[in-house]
Order: C-alpha cells, then structure tokens, then sequence
C-alpha cells in the first residue's frame, strides 16, 4: 500500500473496514499510532512536506526542525487514530452517538437544515475527526448539499460513496452544483463545503496564520451573492477520546463597493475562527497539501 493510499484514502478503505475496525481499541491505536510514525518518517513524501510546512507556518515559523518532527508525526498519529474510530463506528449508530457529542449550537444547525426555515452556509476545516462528525451529523438527521473536492479522482469518489449512505448528497464542485447551491440557500436550505483544502481556487491568496495562503475562496462568493450569513462548523477531540461538534455564531457579511475588498473582508473574517481553531491544538489538523506553497522550501 502506498503512502498516498494511506493518506488520500486514509489506511485504505478495504484495510480500514475489514481489518482495524475488528481491532480492540488498545490494539487499533496502536497499530494506527506506528503506522502514523512510518508515514510520518518518510520525508521523501510530498505529503509529509506539505505537513511539516503547514506546521511551520502555524507555529509562527519559529518551530525548530525537532520540533516540526514532532509535530509532523504527531499529525499522523491523531490522523490515524480518527480514522480508526471513523471506520469502526461508522456504521454503528449507537457507536457514533457514544464517539460524537453535539452542542446545542450544531442541534439548532440540524433543527433548522430540516425545516428549511433559514438559509445556512457551512464550512468546516479538516480538524480532529471530521468524517464521524459528519456521520453523526447525518445520523441526526442533518439534511445538506455538499460542496466537495472538484474533478474528485478514484480515491476521492469511493470517499464520497461512504459519505453518500449516511444521507449527505455530495457535489464535487462545479458551474452545476454551484448554481444548485444557490438555488438551495435561495429556498432556505443548508450547504456545506471545506474551507481549507487547496484546489487552485486561490487567486485572492488571503491572509492565513498572517501569510499568503491556497485555501479555497469560492465559499464567499455564495454569500455575497445570497447574502447569506457564514457558519463554521467545530469539531474538536476531548480527553475522554470523544468528539464534540458545535457550529460558530453566524458571520454576517459585511458589504464593500469594492468586490475584491468585500470577498477578503469577508473571507479573513472566517479565517480568524479557523486559526483559534487550529491554534488550540495544531496536530488535530489533518491538512495533506501545501496551504502555503511557497513555504515548502523553508520549513526546516
């Protein structure tokens, strides 16, 4: 198995399903936590590259190359350990409901997705185990169209098919799905998308961690368009080894003549929730690509 397999289809689909999820919890982890170190080790990997960047840049670029080490392989550790509790309890609705505790503020989220009563745009990083959150969610009753990765390859589409059987209809993103979208959050319906993944929407380059970035932009353009408020949607990981989900107050949008100034008004404003985010714990963020390309050649 590649180390691409392990990461773009986490630990593999058919591994993940008919071997960890039959693993006890002590032996799963475990496993999950050494293959975490292997992947973490082989600095050949672009994807290993991309992590000790992201690292860099979030830590101010001040973390010593010890230091990233750590971080890097401490990113794969928790990676693999979400992905061992996702592919066992997936299925499992009393297994999710028990891994995944939502907050009042995501319960309003659901309440209102399924009476359509107001229009809801939500974004969400790739931070501690956003898959089960989605599981739960949709478990839940969640109702939502799904902006996902556009052009998705192999690994991607058989992703989205598991995403698909919990009730989430996902969209890879294109002139269709976006005019869908609109039309959606037009009737009062709820649509969902990343907001950290690089792919090539990134000609704004907003600030990010106070640095130039890739992330994604297209999300503000169908909010000043329908005017409707921005929620950012937190998964976070307890202690207990439980996650919590909970949705951020609505961003409203704040209004420019000028188009390009009111999108990066708007769109930093959403970045500052996602860095206190991801400031609170860095490793809990499982971001594979490059979200600042031009610090792949500095991070120590």
């Amino acid at each position: 198995m590649k180390f691409h397999d392990l990461i773009n289809e986490p630990f593999g689909l058919q591994f993940g399903l008919s071997i960890i999820r039959m693993l006890p919890p002590t032996i799963g982890y475990r496993l999950t936590e050494q293959l975490g170190r292997i992947i973490a080790h082989n600095r050949k990997s672009p994807m290993v590259q991309a992590v000790r960047a992201n690292q860099w840049v979030v830590s101010g670029c001040s973390a010593s190359a010890e230091e990233i080490n750590h971080l890097t392989e401490e990113v794969f550790i928790h990676r693999g350990r979400s992905l061992y509790d996702y592919y066992r309890y997936f299925q499992d609705r009393v297994g999710t409901d028990k891994k995944v505790v939502l907050d009042d503020s995501f319960i309003r989220v659901i309440e209102h997705s399924q009476r359509r009563d107001k229009a809801q745009l939500l974004l969400m990083p790739h931070y501690a185990n956003y898959d089960l959150a989605a599981a739960a969610a949709a478990n839940h009753g969640l109702t939502m169209q799904v902006l996902s990765f556009p052009n998705p390859g192999r690994d991607y589409r058989r992703q989205n098919k598991f995403r698909n059987v919990h009730g989430i209809e996902v969209t890879p993103i294109s002139i269709s799905s976006l005019r869908r979208a609109i039309q959606n959050l037009n009737n009062g319906g709820t649509v969902f998308t990343g907001v950290d993944r690089p792919y090539g929407d990134s000609s704004l380059q907003p600030l990010f961690f106070g640095r130039s970035s890739a992330v994604p932009t297209g999300y503000i353009r169908l909010a000043t368009k329908t005017g409707v408020p921005i929620q950012v949607i937190l998964c976070s990981a307890s202690l207990e080894g439980k996650y919590i989900l909970a949705a951020s107050n609505p961003i409203p949008i704040i209004r420019d003549q000028d188009p390009i100034r009111e999108q990066l008004i708007n769109i930093n404003r959403v970045l500052t929730v996602i860095e206190g985010q991801i400031k609170s714990n860095p490793v809990h963020w499982s971001m594979f690509y490059p979200v600042w390309p031009d610090a792949m050649q500095s991070a120590p």
